[in-house]
């Protein structure tokens, strides 16, 4: 599960970043770089958007509890509003 670096050199692991995520560097030319998961991260920022859709929790709130501004949660579910929200109210 390592990732190689563009020079094809190894990369060794070089810590962490402040947001969890683990930093690699390489070991002939010294490139550092991050291994991002989108697919992780859409997968939650959606489910925070469902929520806020289907539920009475105001984005302030969402916001707050993700530790970002009103206007960061606005951005980030831009690409949400693209998407059919399930009506909660009709049975299954």
């Amino acid at each position: 599960n390592r990732p190689r670096c563009h020079c094809g050199g190894d990369m060794k692991r070089n810590g962490t970043t402040s947001k969890g995520t683990t930093r690699w560097r390489c070991k002939a030319c010294g490139a550092s770089s991050i291994k991002r998961r989108p697919d992780v991260t859409n997968a939650r920022i959606f489910a925070d958007f469902i929520e806020h859709c289907t539920t009475t929790i105001s984005l302030t709130a969402l916001a707050k509890r993700n530790k970002v501004s009103h206007s960061t949660m606005k951005r980030r579910f831009t690409w949400c509003w693209l998407i059919d929200v399930p009506d909660p109210t009709v049975a299954h």
